[in-house]
């Protein structure tokens, strides 16, 4: 959800590198490139950006939490926090 977001928002794709492998390794440390005008994006949708593209899954944003985010939904109220997922045997 967080790539097609970024994409929708940019026009353009949160990874990039010249080779694959280097394509691999800026996803692995969540290390995202917003598009050349990035300083016109709202400190409020970089901040959304820098916790959806959390290498750590359990510290990364759910598709839930994004959508209740204030940016998304417009509320200057941080979103409830949501119950944690139970773990999977």
């Amino acid at each position: 959800m967080g790539v097609i977001l970024f994409l929708l928002i940019t026009g353009g794709v949160p990874f990039w590198g010249e080779t694959e492998a280097q394509l691999f390794a800026r996803i692995q440390i969540g290390k995202y490139n917003l598009p050349n005008h990035g300083s016109g994006f709202s400190s409020k949708v970089k901040s959304l950006f820098d916790r959806i593209f959390v290498p750590n899954v359990s510290n990364r944003m759910t598709a839930e939490q994004i959508l209740n985010d204030p940016w998304i939904t417009g509320s200057s109220k941080p979103p409830a926090k949501s119950a944690k997922k139970p773990k999977l045997k």
